[in-house]
């Protein structure tokens, strides 16, 4: 088995991302006003512009990936005004929400299942129950397990960005054999660095607002948590786009590897 060389990949992405800031401003530019904007309306007391921040953020991120991949996998220039909506963002977003979903399902399950036991297990009516201990030991587990497991269906992104039908999950699990842990650290060096420095900023302004009263430092805020996202989308997307690469270099060399269904 060759060892995917995870720290180059996130150095190309960051390289790559780095000499592409004013694609990533001209398309990616316009989302990360818009959802700026929505969530300081958010903050004026509309409620249902918090959600719609949310989806902003969201459907952007998938629109800016998108883009990035075909950038990096069919050469296609980073000139549009705003990163479009079409048929592959819809199904890349869908694609998001359904991992998310179930990245988050199964330890919430475990959770209340383990937490239920607890419950019923307290000795009178009267009684707290005792901490669910077990629950508490295995919910990081699970999750860690669940993270390890959607990391290693994740070259269907970079497949759906460019219409590869032929990577399907059970394509890319069998692909990524042997390197789940390399992905997984190639993902936290491409995600970790660039999120604690914009939650870092982000807690600082809002600290510095706070103590002054700014409220141009509380909307700074805003943006520096908005930002995370929208700095991150082509830092993934790039790491995905170069793996999804090497996986299918590996594939060709090695004849035995699985085909897509």
């Amino acid at each position: 088995m060759t060892k995917l060389p995870a720290g180059r990949l996130a150095r190309h992405a960051y390289l790559d991302t780095l000499g592409n800031l004013r694609g990533l401003v001209r398309i990616g530019g316009p989302w990360l006003l818009l959802a700026w904007a929505l969530l300081l309306l958010a903050r004026g007391g509309y409620g249902i512009f918090a959600a719609a921040a949310n989806l902003a953020v969201t459907l952007g991120v998938a629109a800016i990936a998108v883009a990035w991949h075909r950038h990096i996998l069919l050469g296609e220039p980073l000139t549009a005004r705003m990163a479009p909506v079409d048929a592959r963002v819809a199904r890349y977003f869908m694609l998001t929400v359904l991992i998310a979903i179930a990245l988050t399902a199964l330890p919430m399950l475990l959770l209340f299942l383990l937490g239920g036991g607890a419950m019923v297990g307290a000795s009178t009516p009267g009684e707290a129950a005792p901490p669910g201990t077990l629950a508490l030991a295995l919910v990081p587990v699970t999750l860690l397990a669940c993270l390890y497991a959607a990391l290693r269906l994740q070259l269907v992104f970079p497949a759906t960005a460019i219409g590869d039908a032929r990577m399907s999950f059970k394509q890319s699990w069998a692909l990524t054999g042997g390197n789940g842990w390399r992905l997984f650290a190639g993902f936290l060096l491409v995600t970790m660095p660039v999120a604690g420095a914009a939650i870092a900023l982000a807690l600082f302004l809002g600290w510095m607002a706070e103590v002054t009263g700014s409220v141009v430092l509380l909307a700074l805020a805003d943006l520096a948590a908005v930002a995370n996202a929208w700095v991150q989308a082509p830092l993934i997307a790039s790491f995905l786009s170069y793996a999804y690469l090497w996986f299918q270099q590996q594939q060709q060399a090695s004849p035995q590897l699985p085909v897509g269904a």
